[in-house]
Order: structure tokens, then C-alpha cells, then sequence
């Protein structure tokens, strides 16, 4: 159009000023013409980003909180003929009993699907119970006010989720008040806190949505220091230590260990190693759960202590050889840092030396 326009004014067949005014209207129009063209794209992204949030909306809970009921401060637990299916398929449950007392660690063992991570759902009121009891010191938990029932049980489950935010800010979530001083004692008994003072910022580290920049292993064991941090009663653990290796899975056993006589914790597991710290265990096969022969668990308890000392050994071994590889690796940045410094130095000088003697050549050039 410009060299069309250029071509009119040449041959006088149109002034300079009407050129530049069509000229200047084509070129004005570009950006409106491309945004009405992606319109259709847009709409068609907006109605279905409507659709959803609307969808949302028109959600009902599974279950309703319940806001005036009793509350509590754990004790114990009793299940008793508790069955459960979701909508009308086959029970995922039947007739379920346990108990567990304060001062207890619960074992939970089957095959993936057969119900476990439910039952530890149920205990949390995720799901409304088709038949049966789940009592907290003799109240049901349907009569329970469910901020309370909240309080007293906390749950880790496979999943870990975690916000856009640092790591530090993650761990509130579990205790808003909570004192660097304790959210430095939750991380150190999920064994996570070394690593966390290996990051650049430390605690101020961003994880990233949805923890995209750290490992499995690592959102665990931070999902796990936010369930020490809040220091509920009872403690559900829905495989715990499926992506952490012995040397920290040691050590969060042995965390768990020392945290029995305080609250109960029910742990569920794949890992032999895992269960040997139960106190008792229960096995879940096509819904029906029963008591393992305690004697097993005795051995097995017999032989946590060596597992745990085992692994620390391990640990205490491999850490004077890793703080050295850490200050070697130090000292090298360091180096690499000066060095690098030093080359723009001389980078600079020289680029500086090479101006000088082209001016004073072109200067010279010019005299002469």
C-alpha cells in the first residue's frame, strides 16, 4: 500500500496528504483486524472456562459439615461393623472392626484397591458411613462438629499438595503461628530439613505450582513435617515412605517411634520395613479386615530398633563425606566466580585499549 501510494503521488494522481491518511488508516486497522479474527478462539475458551467454574458451583459435598455437634480431645478410637460402598456399586467394606488407644501405632496392610486409603477416609468423615460405628472416646462421628474432628486428626495422604508459594509459608498451612523454631523441628523429624538448607533461600524457597520444583520424595516428607507441625492426636498416614529412601525412611521411622507415647498413629504400607514399627497389624482382603497374628509383629518390633540404627549409621558414614564434597564443591564456585570476574576485568581493559587505538588511528587518518 505504501509503494502504491508512493507510485500515485509520482504520476500526480493523488496528492501527498490523502497518501499518507490511507496509508496510516491500513496500518491502523492491522491490530483490530487480528484481534476480531482470534475472537471466535477466545469465546470459544471463555464459555468452556465458564462451563467449568459453573460446574463447580453446582457441586454438593459428599458430605454436610457439621457445625453445633460435640467435640473432643482424642483418646481412643473404636470401628465397629463399619461397611461402606460408593453409591450402589460392591462394598468397598464389610463389617470392619479395630481399635487403637493412645500410644499405639496401627499398621494397615493389602493390596492396592482393596480399601485402605477409604477406611482412612471414613475416619475423617470424607465419606458418610453406609452401617457400623466409628466412635472417638465413645462419641460417633457423625455427632462430632467437624472443625473439631479436624483438630484432633490429621491425615497424609499419597498425594501431596502443595501451593505456589515458599516452603515455609507450605508448613503454615498446618499451624499459622507456628515459630521458625518449630517448623525446623517438624522438618528434622520428616527428614527433610537438611535438604531444605541446601536450597538458595532455605524456608523462603518457592516449591513452584503445585510443587512442580520438587521431587516426590521431597513434597512427602514436607507433607509429612506439616502433620508433625500441627501436632493432632491421631495421625493417619497413607504410605508415608513410598518415595523416600532407607536412609530417610529410617529416620522418620525412628521420628515416629519417639512420637507413639504422646498420640496414635495409623499407618498404611506396602513396606515390611515401614510396618516393623507397628504395634499391631491389621490386613484388608476384599473388604474384610482382620488382625494379624501378633507374634510376627512382635519379631518384627524386635527388629525395628536394629533397622533404624542401621540406617543412621549409614547416614552418620556418608555425611562427612558429603559435607566435604559440599565445601569442595564450594570452594570450585568460588574459584569459578573470581575467575570469571577476572576474565570480564580484562575483557573490559582490553575492549577499552582497542577503542583508544582506533581513535588515535582515525584521529592520525584525519591529519594527515
Amino acid at each position: 500500500s505504501l509503494i502504491g501510494g508512493i507510485l500515485l503521488v509520482h504520476f500526480e494522481m493523488l496528492d501527498l496528504g490523502r497518501m499518507l491518511i490511507g496509508v496510516v488508516t491500513i496500518f491502523g486497522s492491522f491490530g483490530p483486524v487480528l484481534a476480531v479474527s482470534a475472537l471466535p478462539g477466545n469465546l470459544t475458551q471463555t464459555f468452556a472456562s465458564g462451563d467449568r467454574v459453573l460446574n463447580l458451583l453446582e457441586e454438593k459435598p459428599a458430605v454436610t459439615p457439621i457445625k453445633n455437634g460435640k467435640t473432643f480431645d482424642y483418646e481412643n478410637l473404636n470401628v465397629k461393623d463399619l461397611s461402606f460402598a460408593y453409591e450402589s456399586n460392591a462394598p468397598v467394606l464389610k463389617d470392619v472392626c479395630m481399635h487403637a488407644e493412645k500410644g499405639e501405632i496401627i499398621g494397615i496392610v493389602g493390596k492396592s484397591g482393596c480399601g485402605k486409603s477409604t477406611f482412612l477416609k471414613l475416619l475423617l468423615r470424607f465419606w458418610e458411613k453406609d452401617k457400623g460405628e466409628i466412635d472417638y472416646n465413645g462419641i460417633d462421628v457423625d455427632k462430632i462438629a467437624s472443625d473439631n474432628l479436624l483438630d484432633n486428626v490429621t491425615m497424609v495422604s499419597q498425594t501431596t499438595y502443595l501451593f505456589d508459594e515458599s516452603i515455609e509459608e507450605n508448613l503454615r498451612i498446618a499451624k499459622p503461628s507456628a515459630t521458625q523454631e518449630e517448623l525446623e523441628i517438624a522438618c528434622k523429624m520428616a527428614s527433610v530439613h537438611d535438604f531444605i538448607m541446601t536450597l538458595p533461600d532455605s524456608y523462603k524457597t518457592q516449591v513452584g505450582a503445585m510443587g512442580d520444583n520438587l521431587s516426590a520424595g521431597e513434597k512427602q516428607r514436607i507433607g509429612l513435617a506439616r502433620a508433625f507441625l500441627k501436632g493432632s492426636q491421631l495421625i493417619l498416614l497413607d504410605e508415608p515412605t513410598s518415595n523416600v529412601d532407607s536412609i530417610n525412611e529410617g529416620m522418620i521411622l525412628k521420628s515416629l517411634a519417639e512420637q507413639k507415647s504422646k498420640k496414635s498413629i495409623i499407618l498404611v504400607s506396602h513396606r515390611e520395613s515401614t510396618m516393623a514399627i507397628a504395634d499391631r497389624i491389621y490386613r484388608v482382603d476384599s473388604g474384610v479386615m482382620q488382625e494379624v497374628n501378633t507374634s510376627k509383629t512382635t519379631t518384627q518390633n524386635a527388629d525395628v530398633a536394629a533397622l533404624i540404627e542401621n540406617t543412621l549409621a549409614m547416614q552418620a558414614a556418608v555425611a562427612p563425606k558429603q559435607a566435604a564434597f559440599e565445601e569442595k564443591l564450594k570452594k570450585r564456585e568460588a574459584r569459578d566466580k573470581d575467575e570469571s570476574k577476572m576474565f570480564r576485568r580484562f575483557k573490559i581493559k582490553d575492549i577499552v585499549f582497542l577503542a583508544i587505538i582506533t581513535a588515535c588511528t582515525l584521529a592520525t587518518s584525519a591529519i594527515m
